[in-house]
């Protein structure tokens, strides 16, 4: 250093710089202060005891980040930054500072040239607010794979350092790969904050005499002095003053011990401390506003600043300013920030949710559709009440029909209830649904399927007999088995209540963004499970699977019966066949298109009715048809021996003297109705009842003719009437 006494050092001004000379100061008892280093690095006074800023480091910037993010409730942010000593740092600082503040750090990357590795994740975790900590050249890079990948529009806002040079977006280097227009069109409105002096101040004078513009319009005429950097020169015009009245200060104290700075070395601790105690009472008004220190930080209020349309300017336009003292921002009504949607950006976007329910077009027609099988089943419950005593329905068990026709009823009334689905269930009656819609199904199941097990068993156990001894096997034995079976099933479903009742859960199907960048459209669908529904579920298919098998196998081995008492024996085989294939069909369906509300309620709708009325058809109507051409049979034998006995009656009565072969004639006509009887027929419940009553009044008729000409003493036709009080009700 010769024979030059050095007291301290002005600069440097670039951060990695400043902290290897900041090693050297040290060493040397020499005091810095630097324009612009405000790398948090230098924060250590361990490693930088003597170490000043005439501007504010990188933590007062995080701190006006927080409060950016505060002020517009933002709570989602991403964080990139570039990977070295002079942004690692601060950024490690700055992410702790979010997290604390309770804002969430959805992505924070590090990088060094996997710029579309940073997109594709800030893109993955649909980040809207990104911090970027970068150099311009980095920045350029980022700003290009974010353009490529799609990641840009106004629903994106950037926050970059202010001290980026005006149009730095405007690409020359071909290796960036984008042009200047598609950088723009990524980082377009970006906001960035800065140090706050404002070189336009043409009133407030500066501890050298001058005001700010003053200052800068003397940096303007001299030849000696770039035009570029404005900011720069008013740092390291206030720096050169802080230092120098740091070191009067400390001369000033020194005096009264009766020394000087002249007798200051390059070890001298003492005098060291004064100057460092100096440096930190500094406080005078600069070309940068007023300089002043918490410690070793320079306080200053921060600029934020906007880009604004390329049209306007090429300058970052400022919006609003960070207040150090009350750690807020604020922003200027007169220029105020344009939000490039028109709205103040949302992180993360308010999600709107769209819940995935039954169509209503689909759950009307299944809805109809149940309602009409409920009241066939209803007819048919009817019907077999009412004949319950005919032979064909007496031997096909009519109790087991109605416990059948009960659990057809319940099927339907499960398609019913899964047709609520189309519109928003309350949560407190969700659960109930969920347990009704499994609950139903599984009952009507039983009853159906223990119905037809029941009659099957039956049918088997009879005709595979080998003894002498007959089977009689009452019907209270067949619903014993359906209310076992039945038993069995409410058996589980309590015990699964009380260890894992079935709850409503949400499943997001997809997520999108909305039209207003503010809100994301989410699309959900709630559906009905419990912790271990797989093992619920399995435990009744289990049992059910086990019957369908079972029941199979007794309908094949059943299937060349052919008796007229058991005429429904092959129909309850084809039923079994039936609602094991639909029961795998919906099982498949319920798997999967789970997702697919519409989709799977139809298929699964559409298993329960066909199997169930399928079932209910192949039982009742062959029934239904028997008992019809029953009835067509008796009336044309009545008809038939109607007729021939009045033929009789006259040929006898007119050509024949024999009293006992008319009187036996006669026997006969009276006992024609007799006969109808004995057939268990009711002939008023039936349509051709008053034909055939209109028949024998014409033949009593005749007969009246016939007994006037012939004087035969013959009684009439006994009518139909006379026999009606003794036929079944």
């Amino acid at each position: 250093m010769g024979n030059t006494k050095i007291y301290g050092v002005i600069g440097p001004i670039i951060s990695s710089v400043a902290e290897a000379v900041g090693l050297t100061a040290k060493n040397w008892n020499l005091a810095m202060v630097s324009p612009s280093a405000i790398s948090v690095l230098l924060n250590d006074r361990q490693k930088y005891p003597y170490f000043y800023r005439s501007s504010i480091s990188d933590d007062l910037y995080m701190e006006s980040y927080v409060a950016i993010i505060k002020h517009f409730n933002w709570t989602d942010v991403a964080v990139v930054y570039e990977a070295s000593t002079s942004y690692s740092p601060s950024a490690s600082n700055f992410i702790l500072l979010l997290e604390k503040n309770n804002v969430t750090v959805s992505s924070s990357q590090g990088i060094l040239h996997t710029y579309d590795e940073t997109v594709k994740n800030f893109k993955d975790n649909g980040v809207r607010i990104i911090f970027g900590l970068l150099q311009i050249t980095a920045m350029q890079h980022l700003a290009c794979a974010a353009y490529k990948a799609g990641l840009y529009g106004n629903k994106y806002l950037w926050v970059l350092p202010g001290w980026y040079y005006n149009a730095w977006y405007e690409i020359s280097d071909p290796k960036i790969g984008c042009t200047t227009d598609q950088i723009y069109e990524v980082i377009n409105h970006y906001l960035a904050t800065y140090r706050s002096f404002n070189r336009y101040d043409n009133k407030t004078e500066t501890i050298s005499g001058k005001t700010p513009w003053k200052v800068f319009q003397y940096f303007r005429s001299n030849s000696l002095v770039t035009h570029n950097h404005d900011h720069m020169k008013g740092y390291t015009y206030d720096a050169v003053w802080i230092l120098a009245m740091a070191l009067n200060k400390t001369d000033a104290e020194l005096k009264k011990r009766n020394q000087s700075l002249l007798d200051f070395n390059y070890s001298d601790k003492a005098i060291m401390a004064i100057l460092n105690e100096s440096l930190t009472n500094t406080s005078f008004n600069g070309v940068t506003g007023h300089v002043c220190y918490d410690g070793f930080e320079r306080i200053e209020d921060v600029h934020i600043l906007q880009l604004p349309d390329r049209n306007d300017s090429l300058e970052m336009v400022p919006v609003g300013i960070y207040d150090i003292q009350s750690k807020s921002v604020s922003f200027y009504k007169d220029n105020p920030i344009t939000w490039p949607a028109g709205v103040i950006p949302k992180s993360p976007p308010e999600v709107l949710e769209v819940r995935q329910l039954i169509s209503y077009t689909a759950g009307f027609i299944f809805a109809c559709l149940a309602t009409c099988g409920i009241i066939t089943a209803i007819g048919f419950f009817i019907f077999n009440i009412l004949h319950k005593n005919q032979k064909q329905l007496k031997l096909s068990c009519p109790r087991l029909n109605n416990v059948l026709i009960i659990g057809c009823i319940i099927c339907y009334l499960d398609v019913i209830v899964f047709t609520f689905e189309t519109a928003k269930i309350a949560r407190r009656h969700m659960q109930i649904l969920c347990q009704a819609k499994i609950w139903l199904i599984c009952t009507g199941f039983t009853l159906v399927y223990g119905s037809l097990f029941a009659k099957t068993w039956r049918i088997h156990k009879i005709f595979t007999n080998k003894t002498s001894k007959a089977v009689a096997i009452k019907d209270w034995q067949l619903i014993a088995i359906v209310c076992m079976l039945l038993f069995i099933d409410i058996l589980i479903f309590i015990i699964w209540n009380q260890v894992n009742p079935m709850e409503e859960k949400r499943y997001i199907i997809s997520t999108k963004d909305g039209v207003d960048p503010r809100y994301k459209i989410q699309s959900v669908y709630y559906f009905c499970s419990c912790e271990n529904l797989a093992v619920w579920l399995a435990t009744i298919c289990v049992i059910k699977f086990v019957l369908l098998v079972f029941g199979s196998f007794l309908a094949f081995e059943t299937r060349n019966i052919n008796i007229t008492g058991l005429n429904d024996s092959k129909y309850i085989a084809f039923s079994i066949y039936n609602i094991l294939i639909f029961c795998i069909l919906g099982l498949i369906a319920f798997i999967t298109v789970t997702v697919q509300v519409t989709t799977s309620y139809c298929l699964i709708s559409s298993c329960i009715i066909i199997c169930t009325t399928t079932t209910m058809l192949m039982l009742f109507v062959p029934k239904i048809l028997a008992w019809k051409n029953q009835w067509n049979h008796v009336h044309q034998n009545l008809q038939l021996t109607a007729i021939a006995t009045v033929a009789a009656y006259n040929e006898k009565c007119l050509a024949s003297s024999n009293v006992k072969e008319v009187e036996k004639l006669q026997s006969v006509l009276q006992q024609l109705p007799h006969l109808v009887v004995n057939n268990k027929i009711t002939y008023k419940k039936y349509k051709r009842y008053h034909k055939l009553h209109q028949e024998l009044v014409n033949l009593n008729i005749k007969l009246k003719t016939m007994k006037q000409e012939s004087k035969c003493g013959l009684s009439e036709i006994p009518s139909i009437t006379d026999s009606q009080q003794k036929l079944d009700p």
